[in-house]
């Protein structure tokens, strides 16, 4: 007998289940809220440390939460030399939150961020790690219903509690970076 109910209650369930399911998917194919970003741009490392610049190459994943609100997930990664001349890679990957100034219908959309995450410079003389901090201000432009593109300068601050195997080399150091690319929503 419990068995029966326990079996009758599962079925209810999945049919309420599959039903909220269905009506979801109606809202979702109205207004998409997954979205990928795939982006290029360079860290411009204007305090000096062993690094002059690099250039990174990256993909966002991102969700939006609402039409002012977002959150993502960024990699970026990127090859060049130290001031000894060592090639090495720059791996940043770090989340972020955005908030939309401008109403979701204007063809150019401004928007602020902030994020952070872990900032590595591996295999060059001195290998350094650390987390990276950033805040700026961003402009998407519509280029079709699913398609954007996007630059977004930032304020970089590399964290006191960077370390190297030899020293601290870190030390909260102040940079900027720009970002650019393309903005693809699912």
């Amino acid at each position: 007998m419990h068995m029966k109910k326990l079996i009758v209650s599962v079925f209810i369930l999945l049919v309420s289940l599959g039903s909220a399911v269905a009506q979801n998917e109606e809202i979702s194919k109205e207004e998409s809220v997954l979205f990928s970003d795939f982006l290029m741009g360079p860290y411009l490392f204007i305090e000096h440390i062993e690094y002059d610049a690099v250039m990174l190459f990256g993909y966002r994943f991102g969700y939006e939460a609402n039409d002012k609100l977002g959150f993502l997930v960024e990699y970026v990664v990127g090859q060049q030399q130290d001031e000894f001349n060592t090639t090495g890679l720059t791996h940043h990957a770090s989340l972020q939150a955005r908030y939309f100034i401008a109403p979701k219908e204007n063809k150019l959309r401004a928007y602020a961020y902030a994020g952070g995450g872990f900032l590595e410079f591996k295999a060059f003389t001195h290998d350094n790690y650390g987390l990276g901090y950033y805040a700026g201000l961003g402009v998407e432009a519509n280029m079709s219903k699913s398609i954007k593109g996007f630059v977004e300068p930032r304020y970089l601050r590399i964290s006191k509690s960077g370390w190297n195997v030899y020293n601290n080399t870190f030390s909260g150091k102040t940079e900027i970076g720009v970002f650019w690319g393309v903005r693809v929503k699912f």
